[in-house]
């Protein structure tokens, strides 16, 4: 229900294993609003990924050192 799965070079016709990538909803709307999703370039999608990740943790992390 939280997640989705999203294909990493953008053709939703590829059900290739390594070209899907599951990524949960808040992962999923940074890769969409901060341009990180790269039609045809499925390994710098996967890498849009991590950066999703990375800056959603960092939020996390302030968000924590803010309620300490």
């Amino acid at each position: 229900k939280n997640h989705k799965v999203t294909f990493a070079d953008g053709d939703r016709s590829n059900f290739d294993i390594n070209n899907l990538i599951l990524v949960n909803n808040a992962e999923f709307g940074l890769l969409n609003t901060q341009k990180l999703r790269f039609k045809g370039n499925g390994e710098a999608t996967k890498t849009g990924v991590i950066i999703a990740k990375l800056i959603l943790r960092r939020g996390q992390l302030a968000k924590n050192q803010r309620n300490t």
